[in-house]
């Protein structure tokens, strides 16, 4: 009985998501410089997670010639949060993208729509990209941008199919606690053990 509660306790923790970006990989991606956007796209969550940084495109990874705003929405244009990613390599570096915290982390909901996007002055950015894999909590949508924003994340309204602008990107930090159905499981596993001990002090 000790064997199966240890299994039923280590399988909630076997099916959570260790920290990573909404967007893993991508490639053939045609690089645009400057213009002023705010630009980026919509993803589906498909899990209760929550992200702890945005982060904005570094094409030769070699720092950034100005800062850059990154922003998340709701389908209701509701700004969830912001940061600023400063000029240079201050920013810390993962892949393509460097990062900045949140004040405080987005708790995202299964089957919600959100947005991100960030402004495109003086620097790279991603147009076109193909083959994008996403975290398996996260799945990608369409791309959106507004034009004109003087430098200042806005929220993309602009619907821009085909374009695939993974110029913004962010860090998943955790994801949901287990499915009800797992944690009936470990309930009956302990019910199980408290059972088998009652039987040998009788």
């Amino acid at each position: 009985m000790k064997k199966c509660l240890l299994a039923l306790l280590l399988f909630p923790a076997a099916g959570l998501a260790s920290a990573g970006p909404i967007v893993q990989s991508f490639t053939s991606p045609s690089v645009f410089f400057g213009q002023d956007h705010s630009l980026g796209y919509s993803f589906q969550a498909n899990a209760n997670v929550s992200l702890s940084a945005l982060g904005f495109y570094d094409s030769l990874q070699d720092g950034l010639a100005v800062s850059h705003q990154v922003g998340i929405w709701d389908s209701a244009q509701n700004q969830l949060g912001l940061v600023t990613i400063g000029a240079g390599t201050g920013a810390t570096l993962a892949g393509d993208f460097r990062y900045v915290n949140l004040s405080s982390a987005i708790a995202l909901s299964s089957g919600t729509t959100y947005f991100i996007a960030g402004t495109t002055t003086n620097d790279d950015w991603v147009y076109q990209a193909s083959n994008i894999v996403t975290d398996s909590n996260i799945s990608y949508l369409s791309s959106y941008y507004t034009s004109g924003t003087g430098g200042l994340a806005a929220f993309p309204s602009n619907s821009a199919t085909d374009r695939e602008y993974i110029t913004v990107n962010a860090m998943i930090a955790s994801t949901s606690v287990p499915e009800p159905s797992i944690i009936a499981l470990l309930g009956l596993g302990l019910a199980g053990l408290g059972f088998s001990r009652k039987i040998k002090s009788a």
